[in-house]
């Protein structure tokens, strides 16, 4: 349960997880692996830079805008958790690379063989890799990173052990064939750092002090304002990186976002991470290029721990589906791109349903739904919002829609450490929470989902919170089924979405993107192309002088 529940801390909004399947040769290449289903992915990228010519350019700083906490010691991959796994970018490299597609390509590990008779994945490894510190990474290295992570309890619970077998070779063992393994290990949170210097200075000082294979290293981090990583003259691909540094830069109110992106110098940015429709139309300019892809809904996710609650009962959750006009919510606040999210996973991905499980507008039936589970004069709840990735002005909008029906609405708009504390303690009322569609849409149900069994005593739980009505037996043996196909099968996907639409589990509100406002001068960064574990190859960015 512990390992279960550490996972999901380390993949929430920091990890976007791909799919894999049984192969018994090498992957080399840049082509999908086999078994991986990248067309059940959703790949709604719009990146339009402007035509360059000529070799990229040496030099710069890239500053990017981040709405991160910008509080956590970087240092240790394992232990950082959230968005602010996103940081690790620069000087992390994992042994794999996952696209938003799904598909998976080799990084610092460069083949890999899966055995699913066996259940082992192995990976050989590049050679010619040296961290910052100057010491080397091979097979032991790659093996202690990894059991590292295990001990923590944040990889997949899949993976039970690792071993040496050659100088640059490494032998993953799984506990269960996971159809999803391939993209742990293309995630920022399982960066290899330096066995050495760790074990030299202790884990107090890597907290502070990272030492990785990357492009950058660090030079500065002022907590909660900016951190600065510096080029890596060593790096181990040649001629690489182009850039004399990359700088995160901690802001979060909105109109100071807006500002930074539209100066120029020293106070300027050259990149804005946002979720906001508002945000890419409002700084729409000749002077930048938009580049976004489609993540999938926000939702309201009613709270399950609690019998007595009118959120327990179907009808009602069913009525609060009915009470909500998501055309007018995309009309008023979608900005032309934001559209209304009828179902759980959107028509991109291969676990869509057929239209027949869409999700409508209708208060005389919200009415009579409620009048049914015993609220004809309705009750009160509350509806707490996910900071930064949730639209204000549209909970205001679905407050006033249920009260409509006869529900009354309290809402709330906590901080980042207090959204959190509802997230992974429990609530009561509904979380307004960005339910992200993954590449692998297995992860997202395991990472919104997950059921445990207690194989000693064969109970069934939610590792959020306690459930009374989630249908956690029906639920797990349709995860099982999905996750451990040889390969992914979007009717099993499908069969676990029908689980969730026909109990309303959660009750999608609207689609939205997360793009990347970006200046003309700011080449091959490729955010869309790669999913949130990888997020970008800052090795490859550079910018132009003209």
């Amino acid at each position: 349960m512990k390992k279960a529940v550490a996972l999901v801390l380390a993949l929430i909004l920091a990890l976007t997880l791909g799919a894999c399947g049984r192969d018994t040769k090498a992957n080399t290449q840049s082509s999908p692996v086999p078994g991986s289903s990248p067309s059940a992915a959703g790949t709604d990228n719009t990146a339009a830079p402007p035509a360059v010519s000529g070799a990229p350019e040496y030099g710069g700083v890239l500053r990017i805008v981040n709405t991160s906490e910008g509080a956590t010691p970087l240092g240790v991959p394992w232990e950082v958790i959230g968005i602010d796994v996103n940081l690790i970018t620069p000087y992390g490299e994992a042994l794999l690379l996952e696209k938003t597609s799904g598909e998976i390509e080799p990084w610092l590990a460069a083949d890999w063989k899966i055995d699913t008779t066996n259940l082992t994945v192995t990976f050989t490894l590049r050679q010619d890799v040296k961290f910052t510190d100057g010491s080397d990474f091979n097979a032991d290295v790659a093996a202690w990173n990894i059991q590292q992570a295990i001990d923590a309890g944040i990889i997949n619970p899949a993976i039970s052990g690792v071993s040496v077998t050659g100088p640059y070779e490494i032998k993953v063992q799984l506990d269960n064939w996971s159809n999803t393994i391939l993209s742990t290990f293309a995630s920022h949170s399982f960066s290899m750092i330096s066995k050495e210097a760790f074990e030299k200075n202790g884990i107090d000082w890597a907290r502070e002090n990272p030492v990785g294979t990357g492009p950058f290293k660090l030079k500065e981090y002022v907590r909660g304002e900016r951190i600065t990583y510096e080029k890596n003259e060593n790096y181990w691909q040649a001629g690489k990186p182009y850039l004399d540094g990359v700088e995160y830069v901690f802001i979060r109110d909105v109109m100071t976002q807006n500002a930074a992106v539209q100066a120029s110098g020293d106070q300027g940015v050259d990149v804005l991470n946002t979720n906001s429709a508002e945000q890419m139309i409002t700084l729409n300019s000749p002077d930048i290029y938009l580049d976004k892809m489609a993540i999938g809904p926000v939702s309201l996710v009613p709270s399950s721990n609690n019998p007595d609650s009118p959120l327990s009962k179907l009808e009602v959750r069913q009525a609060i589906s009915y009470a909500i006009d998501r055309q007018s919510l995309v009309d008023a606040r979608g900005f032309g791109i934001l559209t209304p999210a009828t179902q759980f996973i959107p028509d991109t991905w291969g676990a869509h349903l057929p239209d027949s499980y869409n999700l409508s507008y209708n208060t005389e039936k919200a009415k009579e739904l409620l009048a049914q589970a015993g609220y004809p004069n309705g009750f009160t709840t509350k509806l707490i919002a996910m900071p930064g990735m949730v639209d204000k002005d549209m909970v205001v909008a679905v407050q006033s829609m249920l009260q409509a029906v006869g529900i009354n609405v309290e809402l709330e708009f906590p901080d980042s450490g207090g959204y959190s504390n509802y997230r992974f303690n429990g609530w009561e009322g509904m979380l307004v929470q960005h339910t992200r569609s993954l590449p692998a849409i297995a992860n997202t149900f395991g990472l919104y989902f997950d059921v445990k069994k207690d194989d000693a005593t064969g109970a069934y739980s939610y590792i959020y919170m306690p459930s009374t009505w989630r249908p956690l037996e029906e639920l797990y043996n349709a995860e099982q089924a999905a996750g451990q196909a040889i390969e992914p099968d979007d009717k099993l996907l499908q069969d676990v979405h029908k689980i969730i639409m026909d109990n309303m589990i959660c009750i999608p509100l609207y689609n939205i993107y997360d793009a990347f406002i970006i200046k003309n001068n700011v080449h091959d960064t490729g955010f869309s192309q790669w999913g949130a574990g990888t997020m970008f190859l800052p090795a490859d960015a550079w910018k132009s002088s003209k």
